[in-house]
């Protein structure tokens, strides 16, 4: 398993983006020729994708308050 590394971008508090999805952590490790060596490990943390700047990423929930605009 491969450690997480943190982004060097921080989000301020206050700053508003738009959702994209919300997706659960998974990792494919294909260190193998033979895909019957290959292994997906799908975690619990749970993600927003959201687009900073001209780059997609992803913030973890946990972090995040999801607010409606008014209508």
């Amino acid at each position: 398993m491969q450690p997480l590394t943190p982004l060097k971008y921080t989000i301020p508090p206050g700053q508003t983006y738009t959702v994209g999805d919300t997706i659960t952590g998974t990792h494919y490790s294909a260190n193998a020729y033979r895909p019957s060596k290959h292994v997906t490990t799908t975690g619990t943390t749970r993600y927003h994708q959201i687009q900073l700047g001209h780059r997609v990423m992803f913030v973890m929930a946990s972090d995040v308050r999801l607010v409606h605009p008014s209508a």
